[in-house]
């Protein structure tokens, strides 16, 4: 774990035992002084200050995903692969609860919160949690759809704007997880999301949020989308190469880190 300063220049390095290079797929959490990373098998809780160990719990089972750790309610969730959803406390690492139930064992997907609740999906299933419970409130097959991608949903006024596996992006109402709407993306330029094959339009990028009026996304077809909340494609650029990556968004301008190791910046105004 390296930690820089916007120099670029070393502040401290921690060695973690991860195992192996999947283990660094998914992304980090912070939150005021404290780093939670590592992998699904081991997580560290870090110091930002020095990078010293505040706790380190071995999860059994399970495998690597670039599903992202996620803070909500004082609380660490972290999605196993083939596994469990497992929910820890942030300050001791304690393990809360644990849920497979209902075929919840493929974690691609970085889970949303909202209002006390977790949305998440795995296989061709939309997942509403009791956060602090861990209880399955709800859950409802979606044919046709298949929700294993490394996206990460936005959540905003009772809907939940999702990436798909084959499908491109959807909305859903986060009380019925009725499917609301699709926006369909091109082809995949390469096949990322597990056992996915053919003609499929995956997004394993992050749903972000431009201003309070849109959405940005990007695609494996090597497209950068803007689309209104209704669905509505508002404008799209040709990158090229498969956009994986949650994209920055500012007033203005976007950010985009793509799969042949380009940043680019993108003017919106």
């Amino acid at each position: 774990m390296y930690c820089l300063d916007l120099q670029g220049q070393e502040i401290w390095t921690v060695s973690l035992n991860l195992l192996g290079s999947n283990n660094t797929s998914n992304s980090i959490a912070i939150k005021e002084n404290r780093i939670y990373c590592g992998g699904q098998q081991d997580i560290y809780c870090l110091n930002t200050t020095d990078g010293s160990c505040i706790w380190n719990r071995k999860l059994a089972g399970g495998n690597t995903s670039p599903a992202g750790f996620m803070l909500h309610e004082n609380k660490l969730f972290v999605g196993s692969q083939w596994n469990k959803l497992y929910a820890l406390d942030a300050a001791s690492g304690e393990i809360l609860w644990t849920n497979n139930d209902d075929q919840l064992h493929n974690f691609i997907m970085t889970p949303a919160a909202s209002d006390g609740f977790l949305f998440t999906g795995s296989g061709n299933r939309l997942y509403k949690i009791h956060a602090a419970s861990g209880r399955t409130v709800k859950y409802k097959e979606i044919p046709g759809y298949t929700f294993q991608s490394a996206t990460t949903p936005y959540a905003e006024n009772g809907i939940l704007y999702l990436g798909t596996a084959d499908r491109g992006v959807v909305a859903v109402d986060m009380e019925s997880l009725e499917l609301l709407w699709t926006f369909e993306t091109g082809r995949s330029l390469i096949y990322t999301s597990p056992y996915s094959n053919g003609d499929v339009a995956t997004i394993d990028s992050a749903i972000v949020p431009v201003a309070g009026e849109c959405l940005c996304f990007g695609a494996s077809d090597g497209w950068l989308y803007l689309i209104d909340k209704k669905g509505s494609l508002l404008r799209k650029f040709d990158v090229g190469s498969p956009i994986n990556q949650a994209p920055i968004a500012e007033s203005g301008f976007i950010i985009a880190a793509d799969f042949s190791g380009n940043i680019t910046r993108y003017d919106i105004r």
